[in-house]
């Protein structure tokens, strides 16, 4: 985008349209986000413990959780009858010293204090399905805040207890975790771009003083033993293959610990400290994991989430680290991978001959994205067989809605294609669904092996593209060399074949699933899977 011909007036704009868009991406995400703040109290939590070790309270650990309890209650019943006075007290003290914080506070200046308040009048007139949504999100951003403020609240109670001043004990409590009132000069002009700067930067600023701490070095080696610990145990537990079909990006940002089997509880590591265990995790990998990876793959992850953790600007690589929050979904799109690394939606993989996108919906689609998909193809011309002037995959559409409504919105696709699948009898992965998929999740199942299954199907993409390019070249030695620093390319016409049977398979379940027959469709769900598993197997024997 280029802003030189702009005036200042304009640029003015163009910088508080971006903003907004900002905003809005970062409280969907946190502030309005159901899941968020019963993932970040785990964090929050986790994170405090290390973090007093630098503070007065460094030996005080056990009594801040035990308070944990009465923060709860005291934010919880402000302003209710019956609610408990002495509490009500130590809250207020609090309120009074300054040391409440949340998410909504992170753009906060007088302008925007401003709009709040005539936003707030404006809903006095609002009519009864617009009073009731902004009901919905004050409640949302109201249980966020009592997440967020109760592990302060029980620091700052800790600490009066222990004969502190309200002011310094409030101040302590402030920034025992992210301060998000906290701002340098520029903080506000750069998290107008960038959505979690500002917090990243604090966090990353008490994560150091941390580590300087007395017990910094004790943190360090910890923190690295129990990254080789929980890997060990998930080798012994699950096998060194099913271990590594975990996501990478739930090994990184947490700790695993497994149950049996093929299931495993995800246990989410504070933002910044998760680096430490990602080093050990990663030695014990490359030392006595799988061949599925290799040593110079998992060292440039290692390096990838370094640079994360350390980021204020968010991402792993310089696209994502250049990209205002704003454009992060079209970047997205533009590259088939989600932030997790994960593709959003199934490629056309002969470029020559294109299908249309509500034909490429993945078994997670949810049924009104498959309509407005189909829809948009014959209004854009096309046909069942023929791609419109404009034809999405139905989860492009998912993935913009989860974008646009945050975390709420993609609770809310998880319920539907939760009850959808209850209904039709397909299989539906733990991740999928609601609330529980961010705790918990398993490694067997067909939807681990499809998953695996598209990526080397992508790989053997670029293998065929590298080697028809050899080939046409009549370059040899060059074939030979490909073939040898990548043995897994003898499989390629295996792999092609099996494309077809696969492609044949789902054709006669797309048949099948008009008749509504839930035996039918769950044999030959397990018939694709076992196809995929086969080919994945072969894959692998062949690294």
């Amino acid at each position: 985008l280029s802003l030189k011909n702009l005036d200042g007036v304009s640029l003015d704009v163009v910088e508080s349209l971006i903003a907004k868009g900002t905003r809005w991406f970062a409280k969907v995400n946190t502030q309005y986000n159901v899941v968020f703040g019963i993932v970040n109290l785990i964090r929050d939590t986790q994170g405090m413990m290390l973090n007093l070790s630098s503070t007065e309270l460094h030996e005080k650990q056990l009594d801040v959780l035990k308070n944990m309890k009465d923060a709860f209650k005291a934010i919880h019943q402000e302003g209710r009858t019956g609610a408990d006075p002495a509490l009500q007290v130590m809250y207020k003290r609090f309120n009074l010293a300054g040391g409440t914080t949340g998410y909504g506070q992170m753009f906060d200046d007088i302008r925007d204090r401003n709009k709040s308040i005539e936003k707030e009048l404006k809903k006095l007139g609002n009519s009864k399905p617009m009073r009731i949504a902004h009901q919905l999100f004050d409640s949302l951003s109201l249980f966020n805040d009592l997440m967020e403020n109760s592990t302060r609240l029980a620091v700052f109670m800790t600490a009066v207890n222990s004969g502190m001043s309200d002011a310094k004990a409030a101040s302590l409590a402030k920034n025992i975790t992210v301060n998000f009132n906290r701002k340098g000069a520029q903080s506000t002009k750069i998290g107008a771009f960038y959505a979690f700067f500002n917090p990243s930067a604090q966090g990353t600023a008490r994560l150091v003083e941390t580590m300087n701490g007395p017990k910094g070095k004790q943190i360090l080696a910890g923190g690295v033993s129990l990254g080789v610990l929980t890997t060990l145990m998930g080798f012994v537990m699950m096998g060194d293959d099913e271990w590594e079909k975990i996501p990478e990006f739930v090994r990184e940002r947490s700790l695993i610990i497994p149950t049996g089997g093929s299931n495993y509880i995800s246990i989410p590591m504070p933002l910044g400290f998760h680096l430490l265990p990602n080093i050990g995790r990663k030695l014990t990998e490359a030392a006595f994991g799988s061949n599925r990876i290799s040593t110079t793959r998992r060292l440039t992850q290692l390096a990838g989430s370094t640079i994360g953790a350390f980021n204020p600007l968010g991402g792993s690589d310089i696209s994502e680290f250049i990209m205002p929050t704003v454009l992060d979904p079209a970047l997205a799109l533009w590259r088939n991978k989600d932030w997790t690394g994960r593709s959003i939606y199934k490629e056309d993989f002969n470029s020559l001959s294109p299908t249309p996108g509500f034909t490429r919906a993945k078994d997670t689609s949810s049924t009104l994205s498959k309509l407005i998909t189909e829809g948009i193809n014959k209004v854009t011309g096309g046909t069942d067989y023929k791609q419109g002037a404009w034809s999405p995959t139905p989860d492009q559409i998912d993935y913009i809605f989860g974008q646009l409504m945050g975390g709420t919105g993609r609770e809310i696709a998880k319920l539907e294609q939760s009850i959808v699948a209850k209904a039709t009898g397909e299989e539906l992965p733990l991740y999928k669904v609601p609330l529980v998929g961010r705790f918990a999740g398993e490694t067997s199942g067909n939807a681990a092996e499809r998953g695996l299954y598209y990526e080397n199907i992508k790989i053997f993409n670029e293998h065929e593209a590298e080697m028809d390019g050899l080939k046409k070249d009549h370059d040899s030695a060059g074939i030979l060399a490909y073939t040898r620093d990548n043995p897994e390319v003898k499989l390629l016409s295996k792999v092609k074949d099996m494309e077809k049977v696969i492609a044949k398979l789902k054709k006669r379940r797309s048949v099948m699933k008009g008749i509504n027959n839930k035996g039918a469709l769950k044999s030959i769900d397990n018939l694709i899977a076992g196809r995929m598993k086969a080919l994945n197997d072969a894959i692998l024997a062949a690294d």
